[in-house]
């Protein structure tokens, strides 16, 4: 299993749990990259939630190998 199905594994349930779409998860270049969305859109706490809940499983997890850098943002306005 490779790094981005671990992180997919991982990320999924949390988002589940917090109400939220997962709707792109993306590793590159030591950055996990994590767009969230609900009905109605996303507002910064729970941004802030899912950030807290996916640094937390990740420091349990220990999924990436080095330092990356965790970015969980909203598709903004662009989504249609």
């Amino acid at each position: 299993m490779g790094t981005a199905e671990r992180l997919h594994d991982i990320v999924a349930p949390i988002c589940e749990d917090l109400d939220l779409e997962l709707v792109d998860l993306e590793y590159r270049g030591g950055v996990v990259r994590i767009t969230v969305d609900k009905p109605g859109g996303v507002d910064i706490d729970a941004i802030a939630k899912a950030t807290r809940a996916v640094s937390r499983a990740f420091d349990e997890h220990d999924p990436v190998a080095g330092r990356y850098t965790l970015e969980v943002s909203s598709p903004g306005l662009e989504r249609s």
